[in-house]
């Protein structure tokens, strides 16, 4: 049933590029999208900081659907699926909004003036309902814009796994992810059609009209990333089907998925942002993330699932949420330190988050996760 999701081996390299892809964000945003970073190389890679999101949108849709399409999505285990996924997200979320909700609280009360908008907006990110209206899509946590998008998956998933089951032949499942592919850059091209050519670049992201913004963040615009994600994992199911993949092939497409997406952000100005921001690297991300399940003896997936990888990368959920919390907790002689002098200050910045977000995820979520799934039944 699709309640508790079936018990498969663990994707320890999945887990080690979760890391990685979070660790992208933050390095986007501890260097002003690589604004203070000299090197050009690694100017262009850490500006393109923004795809790791998109790489998370095609890694849920491959986990959830590793993890639950084992049986057709009977209505009864929807109720114990979405608990499920509630319960992986929503407390570390609301910690994470936690100092914007109270500052809210407390302007309201201290101003005496109720502001039905203002309370419009803190209700839809109290219910992870911000990024449908776009433009408070960052309100109080701007990650956490992300986590809006991802519970559409989540509500969406159960309606479409059966579907997703039915497509049986390795063919047809590369021709919908094409079809899917087409379809997400194509509706992100015609929403902006208006825009002259300059603007898509990366080097000009900076736009905050309403058109931008609901390419942005609108959770349906990042539809397509998620169902990659999720119809790349039926090929596990099908490794029958793959026989003709050996190891060497299998290695060779990681490296080459890898490459491409590394050398990709390293010319990330010279790229269309908004395509870049919506998917453009979505199959890259889908054949590693394949790859590297697949096989999981080469030296690239070894890497990835290396122990101290795998313990960061489950610990990149709170490392990714409570980053820029932290930053702002921190005094203005720091940011002023970073702006000087880059290097050290965003080194130790991020090596705080690293030692944080790993006490947080052993102290704190795994036994607030043990303890709900037993008060919530979720087994």
């Amino acid at each position: 049933m699709l309640g508790a999701s079936t018990v498969r081996p663990f994707l320890r390299a999945v887990s080690g590029l979760r890391f990685f892809a979070a660790f992208h964000v933050i390095a986007f945003h501890t260097f002003q999208a690589g604004k203070l970073v000299e090197n050009e190389w690694l100017r262009n890679w850490v500006g393109a900081g923004y795809t790791g999101v998109s790489f998370f949108f095609v890694l849920s849709g491959f986990v959830i659907g590793y993890s639950y399409l084992g049986q057709l999505p009977l209505p009864k285990a929807r109720r114990r699926f979405w608990k499920a996924r509630l319960l992986r997200i929503y407390p570390s979320y609301f910690i994470s909004i936690l100092p914007g909700l109270v500052a809210f609280i407390w302007f309201q009360l201290s101003s005496g003036a109720f502001n039905p908008r203002a309370f419009g907006g803190a209700s839809l990110a109290l219910a992870l309902g911000q990024s449908w209206y776009p433009p408070i899509a960052m309100l109080w946590n701007p990650p956490a814009w992300s986590l809006s998008v991802e519970a559409f998956f989540y509500m969406l998933f159960p309606f479409v796994a059966g579907s997703v089951l039915r497509v049986q032949r390795p063919g047809r499942i590369v021709l919908l992810i094409l079809v899917l592919y087409c379809l997400g850059l194509s509706e992100t091209l015609v929403f902006l059609h208006n825009k002259p050519l300059s603007e898509y670049l990366a080097a000009n992201s900076t736009l905050g009209d309403f058109s931008t913004e609901f390419v942005k963040f609108f959770p349906v615009m990042h539809l397509h990333e998620f169902l990659i994600g999720l119809l790349a994992s039926r090929f596990l199911t099908l490794r029958t089907e793959l026989a003709f993949f050996s190891e060497r092939i299998g290695s060779a497409l990681q490296w080459l998925s890898a490459g491409l997406i590394v050398g990709i952000c390293s010319v990330s100005p010279q790229i269309p942002y908004f395509l870049l921001h919506n998917g453009l690297m979505a199959p890259l991300a889908a054949i590693l993330l394949l790859m590297v399940s697949m096989f999981p003896d080469t030296v690239l997936a070894r890497f990835f699932g290396s122990r101290p990888l795998v313990v960061l990368g489950n610990a990149s959920y709170a490392l990714y949420i409570f980053h820029m919390v932290l930053d702002r907790l921190l005094p203005d002689s720091y940011h002023r330190a970073l702006v000087a002098s880059p290097l050290l200050p965003g080194a130790l910045f991020i090596a705080g988050n690293l030692l944080v977000s790993v006490v947080y995820y052993e102290v704190v979520e795994r036994r607030f996760q043990k303890i709900g799934r037993r008060v919530l039944g979720i087994h």
